[in-house]
């Protein structure tokens, strides 16, 4: 299963985190952490459940919790946004509070993403069906300001993705 959010895309399987399309470095302890506050969100999720997917014989590893979350911050939560990973009091753990949604864009086995975009030196998975491309916090494509190309005022691409005959 993927989660996509911000502009990340999260595979609970692999562990493979993408942001904007690209593969951005994960420690196995960081992704398993990610994965189980993907799956309870928006539910907080104690320490010590995170520590047990992590750590299952490890009683002291709810104190690593912390280090692993600062971990996933700087990975996925663009500075001056709002935190996407909260912490929480009761239960004393951390919840995953941003919007994420189920991946559904179709993958061929060994070879990626059924549908593609190639921008620069990216590769973009896209849905079959309609694909909205801007800067909007709702896009599924997201395209920073002042990057890629694109410089000029507002931009919304729609196009639509189908097979090839």
């Amino acid at each position: 299963m993927r989660f996509r959010f911000a502009d990340c895309t999260f595979d609970v399987e692999t562990r493979a985190l993408l942001r904007a399309g690209r593969p951005l470095p994960l420690s196995e302890n960081a992704a398993a952490v990610l994965a189980a506050l993907l799956q309870k969100r928006p539910l907080p999720v104690p320490n010590v459940e995170l520590a047990s997917a992590v750590w299952p014989r490890d009683t002291s590893a709810p104190a690593r919790i912390p280090g692993l979350i600062l971990e996933l911050r700087g990975a996925i939560e663009p500075r001056g946004d709002a935190e996407i990973l909260k912490r929480t009091s009761t239960p004393d753990g951390y919840a995953f509070a941003g919007t994420a949604i189920e991946d559904r864009r179709p993958v061929i086995s060994g070879v990626g993403y059924r549908y593609r975009l190639y921008w620069d030196d990216r590769e973009i998975g896209l849905e079959e069906g309609e694909n909205v491309i801007g800067r909007d916090r709702d896009a599924q494509l997201r395209v920073d300001e002042g990057g890629d190309r694109i410089t000029v005022g507002p931009v919304h691409l729609i196009f639509r993705a189908r097979p090839l005959s």
